[in-house]
């Protein structure tokens, strides 16, 4: 052995000193494990008793079926924590039976300590101020245990009579079934057996245990000194009752209406304020009259599934009426071949009920464009070459509305304008002499027809407002009348949400 392979004696203390200090540190036990899967047994916690982690209360610590929903989700809960702040999360794990009994365990939700609260859920849950103090995590347990898509496949293979090893989506079926409406059909009973599949996975019991950690340690909530495990199962509910609330005001407003309705049957004298625009119009078509020239009637640009143009075409039936009675000529201008087609029923109708069917003209209901400017050019070329007395502008409309209206005060007509386009009302009201605003656009036919169901149904609607307004008032006064006093009047401010 050569100098350079001995170590001299003046060095060995020293390293004989680190290598009995390296020893002793590990041949000490660890603190206890911490794993980042959180897959520990459902034994006593193992973890350190000197962290600084405070675990909730466990007897706030509970699973249950989730109201008003599907029956797709599980609700978990737990109380706060004095060790909630910035970095502190907590762990919601699930387990099947076999997984809980051979202590393996999913995790399935992980909240920050600051979030997550049950208040934040009121469409289940309600507005109580006990829920502010208690978390809450939904589990829908088929995202942790999914269904088997190839048993499911596998299945509806074997039931169909296709082999094993032709099953969806390979290129042995492609070429062994060429029956396009067989694979769609394949494709669908396929999907609707995984949502039933995931509803019964769903409504399986399962069992969840709590977890909190701060990122270096993590620790399980206890009771008795063992983990502390509830179970729970998902069931679908029948009623929703965070939408009672919803039931209630129908079932009121609709006796309200129905009251009303069988009021005006019985002859009741029902009061409707009067609407400036409506009542001009016999104004209108008597001017036009005067001047024998003809009234145009405008349609928007929505077709007969729009209630704007259903309203139109009901304010349509009764202006043909009176002009047929004056004998004026009325011209209808049409965007959609179906409103066209309903347009000309409706004037046909009103010149017989006028006792004057043999006046009506078809092609006094045209159409004329179906593009939008296209159709305001076309129009706007019609005023200027025949220069009608009346405008009816009625129905949803959008950036021709300026241009028809100009159009047609230039032509020194009396203009009535109706939508319930909010953007075009200001331009209607700047160029036209009347115009309905809003809802008066609904509320034409009844003012006109005086038709018990309708009359009933318009004064139901005035009286449901005001009892929306009521309310809206006298809640004011409470919660501020609570604020004052320190009276809990918050729920009413609630009654109203549709969630």
């Amino acid at each position: 052995m050569t100098r350079t392979d001995r170590i001299p004696r003046h060095i060995l203390p020293p390293v004989a000193a680190v290598m009995l200090l390296v020893s002793l540190c590990g041949a000490q036990a660890p603190n206890g494990p911490t794993s980042s899967t959180l897959l520990v047994p459902s034994t006593p916690s193992t973890q350190s008793t000197s962290s600084t982690l405070t675990r909730p209360d466990p007897a706030t610590f509970r699973a249950y079926d989730r109201p008003s929903d599907d029956g797709s989700t599980v609700a978990v809960e737990w109380g706060l924590s004095r060790s909630e702040g910035k970095d502190i999360y907590y762990v919601v794990e699930i387990a099947s039976r076999e997984d809980m009994e051979a202590g393996k365990f999913k995790e399935a939700a992980r909240i920050p300590a600051g979030d997550g609260l049950k208040s934040d859920q009121p469409k289940y849950f309600g507005h109580s101020k006990a829920n502010e103090k208690l978390h809450y995590a939904g589990i829908e347990p088929s995202a942790a245990y999914p269904p088997d898509r190839a048993a499911i496949k596998a299945e509806l293979g074997k039931d169909l009579g296709i082999k094993p090893d032709t099953m969806p989506g390979d290129e042995k079926l492609r070429r062994y079934i060429d029956n396009e409406k067989l694979q769609r059909y394949m494709d669908k009973e396929k999907a609707k057996r995984l949502v039933a599949e995931q509803r019964r996975l769903n409504q399986c019991p399962y069992y969840f245990r709590l977890a909190i950690s701060d990122g270096r340690e993590t620790r399980y909530l206890e009771e008795n000194g063992r983990v502390k495990i509830v179970s729970a199962s998902a069931r679908p509910n029948l009623l929703k009752l965070f939408k009672a609330n919803n039931l209630v005001f129908s079932v009121v407003f609709c006796t309200i209406v129905l009251l009303f309705i069988r009021a005006a049957r019985r002859g009741a004298a029902l009061f409707i304020r009067k609407i400036a625009g409506l009542e001009a119009v016999e104004e209108a078509i008597g001017r036009a009259t005067e001047m024998g020239r003809p009234a145009f009637f405008v349609h928007g640009l929505t077709d007969m599934d729009s209630l704007a143009t259903i309203a139109a075409v009901n304010i349509l039936g009764r202006v043909a009426r009176r002009a047929a009675e004056y004998d004026t000529r009325v011209r209808v201008m049409n965007s959609f071949p179906i409103v066209m087609a309903v347009s000309q029923e409706v004037v046909k109708q009103g010149y017989t009920e006028a006792g004057r069917p043999d006046a009506y003209n078809p092609d006094d209901v045209a159409l004329v464009a179906s593009d939008q400017f296209s159709y305001a050019a076309a129009v706007s070329g019609r005023m200027v070459r025949e220069r009608p007395a009346a405008m009816f502008f009625m129905g949803s409309f959008a950036a021709e509305a300026l241009l028809l209206a100009e159009t047609g005060a230039s032509t020194g007509a009396v203009q009535i304008a109706g939508t319930d386009a909010y953007t075009q009302i200001p331009f209607f009201v700047t160029t036209c002499d009347y115009t309905l605003i809003g809802e008066e656009l609904y509320a034409a036919s009844a003012y006109l027809s005086r038709e018990p169901r309708m009359l009933g149904s318009l004064r139901g609607q005035d009286v449901g407002k005001a009892f929306l307004m009521i309310l809206l008032v006298v809640g004011s006064l409470l919660l501020t009348f609570g604020v004052l006093t320190g009276i809990d009047f918050s729920w009413i401010q609630h009654i109203l949400e549709p969630f």
